[in-house]
């Protein structure tokens, strides 16, 4: 009889904590690289268990203990908490992005929990459910609404979106504050050349330069420079942003 040849791939062991799915996953790869029959699946499974999932399968019957599968069905129902998948809907379809989470990060947990709670589903059916995730996670902003109507094709394609429309809108918004401290201190300039009864006059584009004056006329001049500009900065903070338009 030949010793048995060493295993190419060797399986992680499991003690009945973390995820059971995800650790049938990885062993059942390890077959394969292997090339195990099922005979050896059989044996390697048996060995791979510790803790609680050593007792386990101490727990199984003889007859589910002649076969892989028989195995598999009888350690999942000692395993796996009743009604757990519908726990796993529930924590798929309330999870909420956290303020310490970047887009990329909150897409990632969406898919594991995804996995988890539609283990059946085939990937790109898990891939569909968790975009519609995202794109409801994103909130009322203005550059989300662009995402969602730009309608991406899958989750990381609206990852790449969603990271790109925020941080240009950030920088719009960062120009935009810039400009109304500019305009705010054009009117305030004006304001004090009210109450020192000045007139200022532009040349050439450039800095004001203020004459005194006393006429009546010229002060209500004045005073209409200072309504102009301050509705010159209330059109700016209700001007749509340029991400309405669209990717």
């Amino acid at each position: 009889m030949e010793p048995p040849s060493r295993p190419v791939v060797m399986p992680q062991t499991y003690d009945g904590e973390g995820s059971w799915q995800n650790w049938r996953t990885s062993f059942e790869q390890c077959s394969i690289l292997n090339r195990w029959t099922e005979q050896d699946k059989l044996q390697w499974l048996a060995v791979s268990l510790t803790g609680d999932a050593a007792w386990a399968f101490g727990q199984l019957t003889a007859e589910q203990r002649e076969s892989y599968d028989s195995c598999i069905t009888g350690l999942t129902t000692l395993l796996v908490p009743p009604n757990v998948e519908q726990l796993n809907v529930t924590l798929f379809r309330t999870r909420r992005k956290t303020k310490e989470e970047d887009w990329f990060a909150f897409a990632r947990e969406l898919s594991k929990l995804a996995a988890r709670a539609y283990p059946a589903f085939a990937p790109g059916v898990r891939d569909a459910l968790s975009l519609e995730r995202f794109l409801t996670e994103l909130g009322p902003e203005e550059w989300a609404s662009t995402v969602r109507r730009a309608n991406p094709s899958s989750l990381m394609d609206a990852v790449r979106m969603a990271i790109q429309q925020e941080a240009t809108e950030q920088a719009y918004r960062g120009k935009a504050a810039n400009s109304a401290r500019i305009h705010v201190g054009e009117v305030e300039e004006v304001a004090a050349a009210i109450s020192r009864g000045v007139l200022p006059e532009r040349r050439g584009g450039g800095p004001p330069i203020y004459q005194r004056t006393g006429s009546l006329d010229e002060v209500r001049a004045l005073r209409n420079e200072v309504d102009e500009l301050k509705r010159m900065m209330q059109e700016m903070s209700l001007q749509l942003s340029p991400l309405a338009v669209g990717l």
